[in-house]
């Protein structure tokens, strides 16, 4: 029934397409698992500068109300050491791909949105600097 609908919808020419996918599956996929490999090894350097970075934070003493400039002279350093440290980076928008590291690229991606130092602290302690709702009264 629902291979007549498509027929109905698509026309035939589907099912060539699903009998291409299945007798080459193999041809399609592990590519795909490969690039997705090379991605998951690329944003190591993204999650091993976070880890540092959520470290320093916490060994601040004034880490919870520290400003933007506090943050930015003691968290960049960090990021540029761990990027040192590390062969491949993201490159490419949304990080499709890999490059090679460079540690300023590192710095600029990871804090390329604004405010990242910020929000990186307030979700580390689970604090915020927005606007609080007010719930109503009964």
């Amino acid at each position: 029934m629902v291979e007549s609908m498509l027929d109905m919808t698509l026309g035939h020419w589907w099912r060539s397409v699903i009998a291409f996918y299945l007798a080459h599956f193999t041809w399609i996929v592990v590519p795909l698992v490969a690039w997705m490999a090379v991605i998951v090894i690329a944003h190591r350097v993204i999650k091993d500068a976070e880890q540092a970075m959520r470290a320093t934070l916490i060994a601040m003493p004034n880490g919870r109300i520290a400003p933007e400039k506090v943050l930015r002279k003691r968290l960049l350093p960090v990021i540029r050491e761990r990027a040192a440290q590390h062969r491949w980076m993201p490159a490419g928008p949304g990080g499709i791909w890999i490059r090679r590291c460079r540690p300023d690229d590192v710095v600029a991606q990871m804090t390329k949105l604004p405010n990242y130092l910020i929000r990186f602290r307030d979700q580390q302690f689970g604090t915020s600097a927005g606007r609080r709702r007010r719930s109503l009264a009964r």
